[in-house]
């Protein structure tokens, strides 16, 4: 048999299988994979030219490296930025930034569109000096790969020498503020998922609004007003983004609560709850006998007669939500994805066969604030 057409003498399979690096569609390749390869193999350089005293040939491949792992981390960053700000979507952005190599470039495109939410600033603040100090040195990526540029003219003449020491130092600490910005952007993208934004303001700043109100019931009283225009001018907002603001956060299931509103769910009460506990529990405390089967069947019935539907899929819906530990929003995005799903599966496959999916209702009805539904739990 011939092999791949890919695969020659230079790029293929090897006995070695420790030593199979696996590319392409062999695994979940991205531009952050690369980014850390090119970090892990810039420290690698460096740890080879501190023990063997090669600095003067090996520095070329150490900031080399070091410098394309800026760039991919700030276009992996753009393109995540789609799901936080509009301006960062669209076939003409995407190719504009794939298209470029200049780290100026795509340091201030990051820089602008990061504005959409206050958290980046600190971070942004952070980072500014590292990357200011390579767009000096290398801005396009060619310092580092040619003696010379395109008009034949000798890279670094400006500089005599760069410390390798200092300049791992400087690189992991780069590195250590990208890192942490990784981790914030993807716990933003969960948030604007949610798709609770009003006029500019993030969920997290809508939350803080409704931290600082008064109970719902007070919202009548003289110096509301007063406390009103305190939020407008902290959050330098108009009245009728503020009332926007205001009308959400009494028809949201978590904020409404910080006012002293519960809002419960429509889809299952107090005594089915408890109903489905008390099945559950003695489910587990009778499965273990020979007929295993037929105490399975009997349970899924009895959950199914007990319960109606919509419990029973907003049972389906909590477990979900308390398990990933999910925005409250998702809970009616998930209710409507199991619309068509048979009661019979969703009882037999997820409320009876997952060990630990009551304590995970609990932490969705946490989440949701559901204090009345909680009490099945005392």
């Amino acid at each position: 048999m011939s092999r791949p057409s890919y695969e020659n003498d230079t790029f293929q399979l090897g006995d070695n299988f420790y030593l199979n690096a696996c590319v392409g569609n062999n695994g979940f390749i991205d531009l952050y994979t690369y980014m850390c390869g090119y970090y892990e193999a810039t420290i690698a350089l460096i740890n080879i030219a501190k023990r063997n005293m090669e600095v003067d040939r090996l520095v070329y491949p150490i900031v080399y490296s070091a410098r394309h792992t800026i760039e991919l981390f700030l276009k992996d960053q753009l393109f995540k930025l789609k799901y936080i700000n509009a301006r960062a979507q669209g076939v003409e952005f995407e190719t504009k930034i794939k298209n470029t190599h200049n780290i100026n470039e795509l340091w201030d495109e990051f820089k602008q569109l990061t504005t959409a939410d206050i958290r980046y600033k600190p971070y942004i603040d952070n980072l500014e000096e590292y990357i200011s100090d390579f767009i000096g040195v290398d801005n396009t990526g060619e310092t580092f790969r040619y003696p010379f540029d395109h008009a034949d003219v000798r890279h670094l003449t400006s500089l005599s020498c760069i410390n390798i020491e200092i300049f791992e130092k400087r690189f992991r600490e780069l590195y250590g503020i990208a890192d942490e910005l990784e981790y914030l952007t993807d716990f933003l993208i969960n948030e604007y998922e949610a798709g609770t934004v009003v006029s500019g303001l993030s969920r997290q700043q809508i939350k803080e609004i409704s931290l600082q109100l008064p109970a719902r019931e007070d919202w009548g009283n003289p110096d509301f007003p007063t406390k009103k225009e305190e939020i407008r001018s902290k959050y330098n907002i108009s009245s009728t983004t503020l009332s926007k603001v205001l009308t959400l956060i009494q028809s949201h299931k978590e904020f409404a609560s910080y006012i002293g509103i519960e809002i419960p769910l429509s889809e299952i009460s107090l005594a089915e709850l408890k109903e489905y506990i008390t099945l559950y529990q003695n489910y587990h405390a009778d499965w273990k006998k020979d007929n295993y089967a037929e105490i399975k069947d009997f349970y899924t019935n009895m959950i199914c007669k007990k319960l109606n539907p919509d419990a029973i899929k907003s049972l389906s819906a909590l477990f979900e939500v308390g398990f990933f530990r999910l925005y409250p929003e998702t809970y009616e995005r998930i209710i409507k994805g199991k619309a068509n799903r048979d009661i019979l599966d969703i009882v037999s496959d997820e409320l009876l066969d997952q060990g630990h999916i009551v304590r995970k209702i609990k932490v969705a009805l946490e989440i949701l604030k559901q204090n009345t539904l909680l009490k099945a739990f005392e």
